[in-house]
């Protein structure tokens, strides 16, 4: 659920947050209940369109070149900035820590970086579900370079779609900042 901190009562170690929806239903379920509170920045999630037109890219160029859709995606991710993180862990956890992390989705791959002295770095690769939207354009416009490389035609009802997916979220993110 999408908030704004609005003050804070320091005397009284009370937070004023203003939602984006409508709370009535939330606090009339857990008025008076202890409840577990998460507060982390807002960021705008990867669209419907973008995924769309990203799975169109991908299927043309693995088509173009012959190669397993799956891998195409996969190599696509790892050429996106700041959707990784790289874990040292003991050599004895690697194997169990890879499988565990690529269960979570298609996207969701390691790589070994090196190994010494019984630990090992592994890089574990986010899957594009959780990427933003700055993420996700970049990831579109890798694979749009890609295919116009191919000489795949890139320009499809889905690239217009997930453009002008693109524009409104530009336009939402103008409109907050000015009532900010």
């Amino acid at each position: 659920m999408k908030g704004r901190i609005l003050d804070f009562d320091y005397y009284n170690n009370r937070a004023v947050i203003g939602f984006e929806t409508s709370f009535a239903d939330t606090y009339d379920k857990y008025y008076g209940k202890d409840v577990n509170i998460e507060i982390k920045l807002w960021r705008t999630k990867r669209s419907l369109a973008a995924n769309r037109y990203m799975w169109v890219l991908v299927d043309k160029i693995a088509a173009e070149t012959r190669q397993i859709k799956d891998d195409v995606y996969k190599e696509a991710i790892k050429e996106i900035g700041g959707v990784s993180d790289v874990f040292l862990m003991i050599d004895e956890a690697v194997e169990r820590f890879c499988e565990s992390w690529s269960a979570q989705g298609l996207g969701w791959q390691t790589e070994i970086a090196g190994s010494r002295d019984g630990k090992t770095n592994v890089i574990a690769y986010y899957g594009s579900s959780t990427f933003t939207t700055d993420q996700m354009t970049q990831l579109i416009e890798n694979l749009i370079f890609e295919a116009e490389q191919l000489g795949i035609d890139t320009d499809t009802p889905d690239k217009q779609a997930w453009w002008e997916a693109v524009q409104q979220e530009a336009r939402e993110r103008e409109q907050a900042n000015r009532k900010s």
